[in-house]
């Protein structure tokens, strides 16, 4: 056989994988602008994320987290059992790795989020501290090919969605600093469900910025009983 050929043959059967994978949404989602994605804080939210966009189809993910898993975090997070003292980082990369079908990869940082970290286009983040949450936002600022900060919050029966792109950014408008946030007792701030559906709607609102879609810049939506706030529907 003609190494041409062979060449050939071999993309054509990567080609029919890939057609294979995303059938379901191959016409619906722009697979060739999932290229990579930051995500910054690996819990409760972060957990969700990383089997979601694997499955989405992103090529890359960076992650960074500080912290160890503990057994109080199992009823809020993806994670198993059996990885209770281990890093987060390396779960969440274990977690993507179940996922990809090839050359896919998950670049770690074992620290904690500071104003030296990298930062990329398309960033994630899902921190409990108010203020490393703007710290991630003021490096994202810095770059003239910004795409997307997606800043995700939760409580045990509600959450917050703030999407920010360079045409439209209204993130100083729902930003508190942390010691002006009612705290909720250790045993109420989080429920695994409230985390899969922001994980969920995080996802969502990924894919909007992508495709172009219409979406709102931001969203509140509360579950006992359920009710939704939404504001700056931007297309």
């Amino acid at each position: 056989m003609e190494l041409f050929q062979y060449k050939e043959m071999v993309m054509e059967v990567l080609m029919y994988m890939e057609n294979t994978r995303f059938l379901r949404n191959k016409d619906l989602i722009p697979q060739r602008k999932l290229d990579h994605i930051g995500i910054v804080g690996l819990g409760g939210i972060g957990s969700q994320l990383v089997p979601l966009l694997s499955i989405m189809g992103f090529k890359k993910l960076t992650g960074w987290d500080d912290d160890s898993l503990e057994e109080h975090n199992l009823s809020t997070t993806m994670y198993p059992q059996g990885a209770v003292g281990k890093q987060k980082v390396h779960i969440a990369r274990n977690v993507f790795n179940m996922y990809k079908s090839g050359n896919e990869e998950m670049i770690i940082h074992d620290d904690l989020y500071n104003e030296d970290s990298p930062t990329l286009p398309k960033m994630i983040v899902c921190l409990d501290n108010m203020e490393d949450r703007m710290t991630a936002y003021l490096k994202w600022l810095e770059q003239d090919n910004r795409e997307l900060f997606l800043d995700l919050r939760m409580g045990a029966m509600s959450m917050e969605i703030i999407t920010v792109t360079k045409k439209v950014d209204k993130y100083l408008d729902s930003w508190l600093p942390t010691h002006e946030i009612t705290q909720a007792p250790c045993t109420m701030k989080h429920t695994i469900f409230t985390a899969s559906i922001v994980g969920g709607l995080g996802v969502d609102q990924v894919f909007n910025v992508v495709a172009r879609n219409p979406y709102y810049a931001y969203i509140w939506l509360g579950l006992m009983p359920l009710q939704i706030k939404k504001e700056c529907l931007t297309l």
